[in-house]
C-alpha cells in the first residue's frame, strides 16, 4: 500500500531573530531557520518519522520550489511534484529580541 500527500501551496517558512527592528536601515538578524512547509509536507514529514514511506505529491514553482523537494529527498522522502512557473511562497517571522515581539 502506498500513502501519497498532496501540498497545493508548498511554502518554505523563514525564522529571523534581531535585536531591534528600526524602519529604513539595515536590520542585522542574530538567528536564523528556514523550513519546508505545507500541510502534506508536514503529513509526510511525521509517517517518515513513524517510519511509513511514502510520496509527496504538489506544485512547485521556482528555486523555493526545488528547495522543499531537495529537503524531502534528503528526507528519504519520495516526491512526484508538478513544476509551474513563478516562486513557491516564503513566510517570514521575525522575532524581536527588545520587545519580545514576533510578527509574521
Amino acid at each position: 500500500m502506498t500513502i501519497y500527500t498532496c501540498t497545493l501551496n508548498l511554502a518554505i517558512d523563514l525564522f529571523i531573530e534581531t535585536e531591534e527592528l528600526v524602519p529604513f536601515v539595515v536590520n542585522r538578524t542574530k538567528e536564523d531557520d528556514i523550513q519546508a512547509n505545507g500541510k502534506g509536507v508536514n503529513v509526510s514529514l511525521i509517517l517518515k518519522m513513524l517510519g511509513i514511506d511514502n510520496t509527496a505529491l504538489g506544485v512547485k514553482a521556482g528555486f523555493t520550489g526545488n528547495y522543499v523537494e531537495d529537503y524531502l529527498k534528503e528526507k528519504e522522502i519520495t516526491t512526484d511534484f508538478i513544476e509551474v512557473a513563478g516562486t513557491t511562497r516564503i513566510n517570514v517571522f521575525t522575532k524581536v529580541t527588545q520587545d519580545q515581539k514576533e510578527t509574521k
